[in-house]
């Protein structure tokens, strides 16, 4: 019975370790193509909003950005996890100020702008995901 026992808890433990790392595969290969599907458009309104902070922050803005885009054209996990942590937060709300940029002069109208910002939020959602 002792062995019945043990052999069905290192099953288990050998099932959670494969599931592990298929998740890991999942985000890799699965949730890292959806992630670059947005790359562009999404990067396209963070350097839109890149005018909008003070002249003074505009090198650390663009900096964050190519931070954040880089490792996830690298595709290194370890690395978009690190940038998501520590460059994500100031890349998004650059690139909702372009949203907002654009809409105030009239390049997008407010239709646009809705479906703009709820791609960022679901590319947001995907990097958290990716991350965690």
């Amino acid at each position: 019975m002792k062995n019945k026992i043990a052999s069905f808890f290192a099953a288990l433990a050998i099932t959670i370790m494969f599931a592990g790392c298929a998740t890991d595969r999942a985000k890799k290969h699965t949730l890292l193509p959806a992630i670059r599907m947005s790359v562009d458009s999404v990067k396209e309104m963070a350097d839109a909003g890149v005018v909008t902070f003070p002249l003074e922050s505009r090198a650390e803005v663009v900096d964050s950005i190519d931070t954040v885009f880089l490792a996830i054209a690298e595709g290194e996990s370890e690395d978009i996890v690190v940038a998501y942590q520590a460059d994500w937060p100031l890349v998004k709300q650059s690139a909702e100020q372009g949203v907002l940029l654009w809409l105030s002069d009239g390049t997008v109208g407010v239709l646009v702008s809705e479906s703009l910002i709820n791609e960022i939020k679901e590319f947001d959602a995907s990097l958290a995901e990716y991350a965690h």
